[in-house]
């Protein structure tokens, strides 16, 4: 299984979303946005266009799919939470906390199974939503065609169940994500550091397989830290199930406001 699998497999049981490997994937600019149509690959997020904007929007400069409909978005449906997640870490229930977190987020764990997961955020996460699910499905089934079609003369590989339709997301200005396998009673330690400058992890015993990442590079000279970087990942997507030809279901779903 690899590395992006195993660590969204032991983090979707906290229920948050959709765990994403690569948060600082998406545009350069703005990142995942609410509308967002594209598709999951190893980890990362890649939009396709938005369909909750006007064809010539900004965002749609890779175009549209023909027969382009926008989705109109009700404000009073668009809802946005602050600190959904402390700043720190967030696990999976294979991970056993050896050492609280000191100011610079540093702490350690021990594994209590063959596989775990790790995800520590610089500062408190944010949440926004569209609380339009249905009207979104209905959207959906009834684009998919364009929205495929559209899809594969970028990427040929897609299928129809490859197409994700955003609805929410959870977001951080800064992130380390780790996994493991063969983890039974390893020791993984978070240092405090999220660049690429220094080790962010390290395991013991040597030799336990394990993988991380951090982003984003160069943001420690940063004054500001945008809120940019999707961690979790609230969207819907279509699958053919046996005697229905296509059904709409949701992935990734935190349904419960904070």
């Amino acid at each position: 299984m690899p590395w992006h699998a195993v660590y969204a497999d032991q983090l979707r049981k906290c229920k948050q979303g959709h765990p994403l490997w690569c948060p600082d994937a998406g545009r350069r600019t703005s990142g995942i946005l609410v509308g967002d149509v594209g598709y999951l690959k190893e980890g990362a997020f890649y939009p396709l266009f938005n369909a909750t904007l006007d064809a010539n929007d900004d965002i749609n400069t890779r175009g549209v799919p023909e027969r382009y409909k926008k989705f109109v978005v009700k404000d009073d449906l668009r809802k946005e939470y602050a600190k959904v997640i402390d700043r720190g870490p967030l696990h999976s229930t294979s991970l056993r906390k050896l050492q609280s977190c000191d100011t610079t987020l540093a702490c350690g764990f021990q594994c209590t199974d063959k596989k775990g997961a790790l995800l520590v955020i610089r500062t408190p996460a944010i949440q926004e939503e569209l609380r339009d699910i249905d009207n979104m499905k209905r959207h959906m089934s009834s684009h998919i065609d364009s929205w495929l079609d559209f899809a594969k003369r970028q990427r040929p590989e897609l299928k129809m169940e490859d197409i994700t339709f955003v609805f929410g997301f959870i977001k951080t200005t800064q992130w380390a994500v780790a996994a493991l396998t063969k983890g039974q009673n390893a020791e993984l330690s978070f240092t405090g550091k999220f660049t690429d400058t220094e080790p962010a992890f390290s395991v013991e015993p040597r030799g336990t397989d394990f993988e991380y990442r951090t982003g984003p590079a160069g943001r420690d000279t940063q004054l500001t830290m945008p809120i940019d970087q999707c961690v979790f990942l609230h969207y819907i997507k279509m699958e053919r199930l046996i005697g229905f030809p296509r059904c709409v279901i949701v992935r990734g779903e935190r349904l419960a406001a904070p």
